[in-house]
């Protein structure tokens, strides 16, 4: 507290939607990465195409999925499409108007994937949630701590644009931590405080500042590097004996390969907890795109719960297109007008 004010130490950083695409993947099928789509609209056509030219080759691969999004259904467009085009309006400080070509399309297109409420009410619909190694490209909700940088075979995605007439933005919230200076606790909250000075979130650096971010190193790394080059001078001295049979010759020289290929060559996996590479391409594919998702008049439970109560009736088919933009637009002006959003 200072001045009678209470402030805040932002602790880490949190992405409400981030894109990746799995690049083996991507590369078994015979693409690259720029054949990937850019914008909303782009996705649901690659998805058309994919019905089309991929489907029947790769019946187990799953050409995108969004996890972990507020609307539960298949695939969970619906969520992605009103969280990504509220954005667009907000960051382009335009009024929050669904009256619009662009999110026509993109609601009618995300109707086709999402299971009505009513269907899940009535527990007759299955959810097979596919696995990231079988998932093509994917959105995901991302908290953040280490396994930002820790994703292995995913490659990072620049941000799509929900059209090519809208700028692509990265939305981060920033998670605030105060100290309660009521507290009978408070020598460990200020020990705790120290600590997030000390030791700040890795991806809060990147979004503060492109050049606060460093390599973090694993405290143990020296010592899991010792620990595997002595086991492969051990198989190298093992392996002189020429009475050994052939399986136990294939095992040492297996160690020996790994050591090589997993510890020494790809030295990275056990050294750093952040490392260099990963460190420039977030700050290449995301930060620039970066933009806070402060609290603006329409960030209201009143507005959101009433936002939701309208798309699952027209989920199920209770209200058309036209319907569902209509309502949205007046439910929206109205708790504005009425000042309900405080």
């Amino acid at each position: 507290m200072y001045k009678e004010e209470i402030y805040y130490l932002p602790t880490s950083i949190t992405l409400p939607y981030s894109f990746y695409a799995n690049e083996a993947l991507v590369q078994e099928i015979g693409l690259t990465i720029s054949d990937l789509p850019t914008t909303l609209v782009d996705l649901f056509i690659f998805l058309e195409t994919w019905e089309c030219d991929f489907a029947q080759e790769y019946p187990d691969v799953t050409p995108f999925y969004s996890y972990a999004l507020p609307y539960i259904g298949v695939n969970d467009m619906i969520g992605l499409v009103l969280a990504m085009y509220k954005d667009a309006m907000l960051f382009e400080e335009k009024p929050l108007d669904y009256d619009t070509d662009v999110f026509r399309t993109l609601i009618n297109n995300a109707n086709r994937y999402t299971i009505p409420s009513s269907d899940r009410i009535r527990g007759d619909t299955m959810f097979d949630i596919p696995q990231r190694q079988q998932t093509l490209m994917y959105c995901d909700y991302v908290w953040s701590d280490l396994v930002f940088f820790q994703l292995s075979g995913h490659t990072r995605l620049a941000p799509l644009s929900i059209d090519e007439n809208h700028g692509r933005y990265q939305a981060y919230f920033l998670d605030l931590t105060f100290i309660n200076p009521y507290s009978e606790n408070q020598a460990e909250a200020q020990e705790l405080f120290q600590y997030l000075i000390d030791y700040p979130d890795p991806v809060l650096l990147c979004a503060l500042s492109n050049e606060e971010i460093q390599p973090i190193e694993k405290p143990d790394y020296a010592e899991t590097l010792d620990f595997w080059t002595a086991q492969k001078e051990e198989a190298e001295r093992l392996l002189q004996d020429d009475s050994l049979i052939y399986a136990q010759k294939n095992e040492l020289m297996e160690i020996i390969r790994f050591v090589d290929e997993e510890i020494i060559n790809n030295e990275v996996v056990i050294r750093y907890q952040v490392s260099p590479d990963a460190i420039l391409e977030y700050q290449e594919k995301i930060m620039p795109y970066l933009r806070s998702r402060g609290k603006t008049p329409y960030d209201t439970h009143l507005i959101d719960e009433s936002i939701e109560m309208i798309v699952q009736t027209y989920l199920d088919g209770a209200i058309g297109l036209e319907d569902l933009v209509l309502t949205l637009n007046r439910t929206v002006d109205i708790l504005l007008k009425e000042g309900l959003n405080m």
